[in-house]
């Protein structure tokens, strides 16, 4: 809000007449009147008010008022575009209560952040922050929308101004989204999870139904050489792979992911050699969460009883032996790791922690 101008960027845009209406209405309100909005807010047109045809009851007025309910009577502004409403006995109709009637409604400039799409609004006692805004409108539409916003969440604003500002954002594949491809076709991926040898534990990909089916018939049919990430090959293990499914109606596409077995917890098998662990997308700390599935997963594999207290000491001389060994990951699947499940090996472990008084054999 400097003024300055940013070659790079759309020059501010202003609509004067949002500006004098919202300072008419705040000087009606200064004077104790209610004010009503006769445009329907969530339209970008009206004011953030009530909407008097959302008053129950509302029936025509006799002279001097336009209309009347059971609360009181509506007089209208034609300068404002709006109602001033005169309570019978102090009571409001329901549902007023969501709005802040006695603040005066403020013109405000919005900042426009287009990477993030996200619409700011400052004024001196708070930040309003307006997400997924369609910031690929005109100028004109745009601010509509950010009234609409606005008046839907009852802040006393008006936006007139808009500005637009340098947004970076981290991308989620800086340098192109991978692809992963059989013979038939090719999906776009949302994250994945393979080990040094190329052995696929954990895809997401998001495409065209029958692409996404026939890839995942290739991993479930454990098809070697059939699989290519980004032109390198990956494998399908010997197991099986549980899968979900999510249908993307607005961008007429898929979702799938598919997950090994032994990525799971109660799905490892005796006689399976490993299990994996997977952070994904959200998890606060993924360290923390993947030192504490480290111990669910040992107590479900091995024959030794290994408790949930011993997971930061278990975690940091797993790693040193490389019992636990991270894959490479991608996407939103922000860390993975192989856990090798060699029992003489894990009691070794276990007994020189005790020996150091690292870990104890009673829960606290």
């Amino acid at each position: 809000m400097t003024g300055k101008t940013n070659p790079g960027l759309p020059a501010p845009f202003e609509n004067t007449y949002f500006r004098e209406r919202a300072l008419k209405a705040a000087n009606r309100q200064k004077q104790g009147n209610i004010l009503v909005s006769g445009s329907k807010p969530d339209n970008g047109q009206g004011l953030p008010l009530p909407y008097i045809h959302d008053v129950p009851g509302l029936c025509r007025g006799s002279y001097p008022y336009d209309y009347e309910c059971e609360w009181g009577c509506f007089k209208y502004e034609y300068e404002l575009s709006a109602y001033i409403f005169t309570p019978h006995n102090g009571q409001l109709p329901p549902g007023w209560e969501r709005y802040d009637l006695q603040t005066p409604i403020q013109p405000v400039t919005a900042v426009i952040d287009r990477a993030r799409r996200l619409a700011t609004v400052k004024t001196k006692d708070r930040e309003i922050v307006l997400r997924d805004v369609p910031v690929g409108e005109s100028p004109y539409n745009l601010l509509q929308q950010v009234n609409a916003a606005l008046a839907q969440s009852c802040q006393p604003f008006v936006a007139w101004r808009l500005e637009w500002v340098n947004g970076e954002v981290d991308r989620l594949w800086p340098d192109g989204v991978p692809q992963i491809r059989n013979e038939h076709g090719s999906a776009y991926v949302t994250g994945y999870a393979h080990d040094d040898a190329g052995n696929l534990i954990y895809l997401g990909m998001v495409g065209h139904k029958t692409v996404l089916e026939s890839i995942r018939a290739t991993i479930q049919a454990r098809q070697r050489r059939k699989l290519f990430l980004q032109g390198r090959p990956v494998y399908p293990l010997a197991t099986h792979y549980c899968q979900t499914w999510q249908h993307l109606p607005d961008y007429g596409a898929y979702h799938a992911t598919l997950i090994a077995d032994p990525a799971l917890p109660g799905k490892w098998h005796p006689g399976e050699e490993v299990v994996y662990l997977l952070v994904f997308e959200g998890e606060d700390d993924g360290d923390a969460q993947a030192q504490h599935m480290l111990a669910v997963r040992l107590a479900e594999t091995l024959p030794i009883p290994i408790l949930d207290e011993w997971n930061t000491s278990l975690w940091e001389v797993a790693r040193k032996k490389e019992l636990v060994v991270r894959m490479e990951t991608c996407g939103d699947c922000q860390e993975g790791y192989i856990v090798q499940l060699c029992e003489n090996a894990w009691k070794e472990v276990v007994i020189g922690l005790i020996r150091a008084n690292k870990i104890g054999m009673f829960s606290k």
